[in-house]
């Protein structure tokens, strides 16, 4: 009698195991996001194309930033744009509070600015304070908090961790990743 008793409790608790495990994979969320729900955020995180006028630019694949950046950042945008001026040309620039980079140069917490070309400001992705993003960079050789991005390999990172493409992407099919798959890839193409 005893020995069944326990036998009924352990089936029962192995059904109560069973059901809770099921119903977390159930709710848990997606590996990646389905084309149809992808094209459905690019209103909200549009893919940035095209150069000032008289301005000639080649578009760069995935593979090319890669190769040429000294680290993807994955961070948080802090504030607005703030514009600064060098010796030939005006830039714009964004505060970014690092939470991991792919060469990890930097550690979480760490702030940089990241900037581009002011010519370049309606071309390329807007970002708003609390945004989060993952871009390629490469670093200033004057200012060491100065770092400087483009359009191309850039990716808006949605608040529940998907990440969509600035860019027009070619050489790859990542949007629609979680952010750290994203970033799993694109540590690989660095390699």
């Amino acid at each position: 009698m005893k020995k069944r008793r326990v036998f009924i409790l352990a089936v029962i608790s192995f059904v109560i195991v069973l059901s809770a495990v099921l119903v977390l994979q159930k709710n848990a969320a997606p590996a990646r996001l389905t084309t149809d729900e992808v094209a459905m955020l690019r209103g909200q995180y549009p893919v940035c194309s095209g150069s000032p006028p008289l301005i000639e630019t080649v578009p760069l694949s995935l593979a090319d930033c890669a190769a040429m950046a000294d680290t993807f950042l994955y961070g948080e945008i802090e504030g607005e744009a703030q514009v600064f001026s060098q010796i030939t040309s005006d830039f714009y620039e964004y505060t970014l509070v690092i939470l991991s980079d792919t060469a990890n140069q930097y550690k979480p917490g760490d702030r940089v600015t990241i900037a581009a070309n002011i010519l370049f400001k309606d071309y390329n992705p807007q970002f708003q304070d609390g945004m989060r993003i993952v871009t390629p960079i490469r670093a200033d050789q004057n200012i060491a908090s100065r770092t400087y991005f483009g359009t191309e390999g850039t990716y808006y990172v949605t608040p529940d961790g998907y990440a969509l493409s600035a860019f027009e992407e070619t050489d790859t099919a990542f949007s629609g990743l979680r952010v750290e798959a994203l970033l799993e890839k694109l540590k690989e193409m660095q390699k």
